[in-house]
C-alpha cells in the first residue's frame, strides 16, 4: 500500500523546526556585524526559495547568513555533497551541480540587492536532517515563508538585538562546531586517506587557517577565517601532486617511485 500523505500541518511545523535549528546561521551573521536582523530573515527566506525555483525543488536545503560573500561560492559543493550523502542522492547529478551553483549564486545576488547578508547552505540543517531524517524539500519552502513573514514582526527583530553576548558566543559555539562536525562525516564517508602526504596537507593547512582565524590583506581586499581557508583549499587541491599509479595498479605515496 501507498504510504498515506504527510499532514500540511505536520510538513509546516517540521518546517518552523527547521527554522529553529538555523536559528543561529540566519541572525548570528547580522548581529556581529551590526547589519539588520529582519533584513537577514528575509534574505534567507526568499534566497532559499530561489534555489529552490533554479534545483526544481529536489534539495532539502535552507540557506543560512554567511560572513562572506565569497564564502558561499567556496563552501557550495562541500554543502551540497555534504547534505546528499545524508539523504542518500547525488544531487551533483540530479538536479545537477550547475543548477545548484546558479540557484546559490543568485541567491547571494538577489539578497545583496536590498541590503542582506549574504546565504549559503550549513550544517546546522545538514544535522537536523540526520536527527529527523525528513528530506522532503516541502519542509524547507515552509521554514523560508516563515523566515520571510518574520522579517515584517518589528518586535520580533527588537528582541533579536536584546539577546545578551554570552549567548551569542553559545550560538557561535554551536554553529561552527556543526560545521565542522558534518565536515568530519564528509571525510569519513569518503574513506580518505589521512596518511596519505596530499590529504594531511590539505586538511592540516584548511583547520589551521580557518581555526586560527588567518587572514590576508591586499590594499582594500582581504580574505580571512572562512573564506581564505576554502580558497586555499580549492588552490592546493588544484597544485598539490595526485597520487602515482603503477602498471601493477597499486598507488604510490606521490612522492616518486624508488
Amino acid at each position: 500500500m501507498p504510504a498515506a500523505p504527510v499532514p500540511v500541518w505536520r510538513t509546516a511545523l517540521s518546517g518552523a523546526q527547521i527554522l529553529f535549528v538555523a536559528f543561529g546561521a540566519t541572525v548570528l551573521v547580522p548581529l556581529l556585524t551590526g547589519l539588520n536582523p529582519s533584513l537577514a530573515l528575509l534574505g534567507a527566506g526568499i534566497g532559499t526559495l530561489v534555489f529552490q525555483v533554479c534545483t526544481k525543488r529536489q534539495v532539502p536545503i535552507y540557506l543560512g547568513s554567511s560572513f562572506a560573500f565569497i564564502a558561499p561560492i567556496v563552501e557550495h559543493v562541500g554543502g551540497i555533497l555534504a547534505i546528499g550523502s545524508v539523504v542518500g542522492q547525488d544531487y551533483t547529478e540530479q538536479p545537477g551541480l550547475h543548477r545548484t551553483l546558479l540557484g546559490d549564486g543568485l541567491a547571494v545576488n538577489i539578497v545583496g540587492l536590498f541590503g542582506g547578508s549574504p546565504v549559503t547552505t550549513y550544517g546546522e540543517v545538514t544535522g537536523a536532517l540526520m536527527l529527523t531524517r525528513n528530506y522532503n524539500p516541502v519542509v524547507m519552502t515552509w521554514a523560508a515563508c516563515f523566515a520571510i513573514l518574520m522579517a515584517f514582526v518589528g518586535k520580533f527583530s527588537a528582541l533579536l538585538q536584546s539577546i545578551p553576548l554570552p549567548v551569542m558566543g553559545g550560538i557561535m559555539v554551536l554553529l561552527f562546531g556543526s560545521i565542522a562536525g558534518i565536515g568530519l562525516k564528509t571525510i569519513m564517508d569518503g574513506k580518505v586517506d589521512l596518511m596519505h602526504p596530499r590529504n594531511l596537507c590539505l586538511i592540516s593547512v584548511t583547520l589551521v587557517t580557518g581555526i586560527g582565524g588567518l587572514g590576508v590583506t591586499i590594499g582594500s581586499f582581504s580574505l580571512q577565517g572562512i573564506s581564505l581557508c576554502g580558497v586555499l583549499a580549492v588552490l592546493l587541491n588544484q597544485l598539490l601532486p595526485q597520487a602515482q599509479v603503477d602498471p601493477a595498479g597499486a598507488k604510490s605515496t606521490g612522492e616518486g617511485l624508488k
